[in-house]
């Protein structure tokens, strides 16, 4: 990692190494590309900042969703107000899990920090607060509801209250047989035109192959009167 023609590191281990190797390689004066989540608990998450900020190097975590061709259209239409304000959306993401699971390091508490909601949960958060900003209240529930993960969750429900008032439901789950595709609603005040309706339509199927996944977003965008 001291190796002078190294110029840049990715850190895809599991969640107990993140922050070690990130510190180790930043203080080493390399780039770092870090897996998500940011750490295990907010204190090393702030370890990493610090190290990024002390060593003026880029540095930045990988959620691979920002970059999907639909997220990008999504976020577009939100800053410019297309299809009006936005009051609030649904996600729903997740693994399949598998049998064995509970054997894995993501199912040991020391070593992941979390459930399902700090695993795929993690790019779920990040896009409600990419798209509708950034979040003042949160209100969440989690459940283990089918893999023996406990006390780790493999489904999780959360609220979030967004800074202007719009209000976002996130659901990751690893309870289902297969991988769940991302599915999202919006809903506006109605000042958008047909076009731009058709637009927002557009940008919600659009999303490809994901993280690894092909996706097939689930087309429900509506309006409200005002």
């Amino acid at each position: 990692m001291c190796a002078g023609d190294v110029d840049g590191v990715v850190v895809a281990t599991p969640n107990d190494w993140l922050a070690p190797i990130t510190c180790t390689a930043l203080e080493a004066g390399k780039h770092v590309l870090c897996e998500k989540p940011p750490g295990r608990d907010v204190a090393e998450a702030k370890t990493m900042r610090d190290s990024a900020a002390r060593s003026g190097r880029l540095f930045a975590f990988g959620f691979n969703h920002r970059h999907a061709a639909g997220v990008h259209e999504a976020l577009d239409i939100a800053r410019t107000g297309g299809i009006g304000r936005l009051l609030h959306a649904q996600a729903r993401y997740g693994h399949g899990g598998r049998p064995g699971l509970e054997h894995e390091w993501r199912a040991d508490p020391k070593r992941a920090g979390g459930g399902e909601m700090m695993d795929q949960g993690a790019h779920l958060l990040d896009l409600a607060r990419l798209i509708l900003g950034e979040v003042e209240r949160v209100y969440a529930i989690t459940r283990t509801e089918f893999w023996p993960l406990a006390p780790l969750e493999d489904n999780a429900f959360c609220l979030l209250e967004h800074v202007g008032g719009a209000v976002s439901m996130r659901t990751p789950a690893s309870s289902s047989g297969r991988t769940c595709s991302p599915s999202r609603s919006l809903a506006t005040r109605a000042r958008s035109s047909p076009k731009a309706s058709a637009a927002a339509m557009a940008a919600s199927t659009r999303c490809g192959s994901v993280g690894g996944y092909d996706t097939a977003c689930e087309p429900n965008i509506g309006s409200s009167s005002s």
